[in-house]
C-alpha cells in the first residue's frame, strides 16, 4: 500500500502550488 502514499503526496504536492 505504499504506492497510495506516494499517489497522496503528489497529489498534496500539486495541490501546494
Amino acid at each position: 500500500m505504499q504506492a497510495k502514499d506516494q499517489n497522496l503526496r503528489d497529489i498534496r504536492i500539486e495541490a501546494q502550488v
